[in-house]
């Protein structure tokens, strides 16, 4: 299965450089990709608003519920060093509902390409049996 993760610049920037190893993605609601990625799926990061530039594997999934915000703040304290928190994850994501940690590995960047519009998803991630099926041609 492919996932497209759209990211902000910061976060993005962190996970080609190698700094962030683990995607934490906190959600108000039970979407993907809580519940939907798999170890050795393929995720593709695209920048908001413009091209997907790279792609990992999935190594390993954690996936959390009923998160209070002092739960949260323990997931992403207990896994800092990896997953390297911006300001937003303490400031609005503790307050989520649900988490899921993706463990990533075999990063590169990739040929940049542009994924068909009817294909972008407001939540910022998206499922998919093969990214060939939204990549622009």
């Amino acid at each position: 299965m492919d996932h497209l993760a759209i990211l902000n610049k910061e976060p993005l920037e962190k996970i080609i450089k190698g700094e962030r190893t683990i995607e934490p993605v906190f959600t108000r609601e039970e979407k993907p990709p809580f519940n939907s990625i798999s170890v050795d799926d393929t995720v593709y990061f695209k920048i908001k608003n413009g091209f997907a530039i790279a792609k990992a594997k999935v190594t390993k999934v954690e996936n959390y519920d009923n998160l209070t915000p002092d739960k949260a703040t323990q997931i992403i304290e207990e896994h800092k060093d990896n997953i390297k928190p911006t300001d937003i994850l303490y400031e609005r994501d503790i307050y989520y509902k649900y988490a899921t940690l993706i463990w990533l590995e075999k990063l590169y960047e990739i040929k940049p390409f542009r994924v068909k519009s009817p294909h972008i998803n407001p939540s910022n991630w998206l499922c998919i049996e093969d990214i060939n099926k939204i990549r622009e041609q």
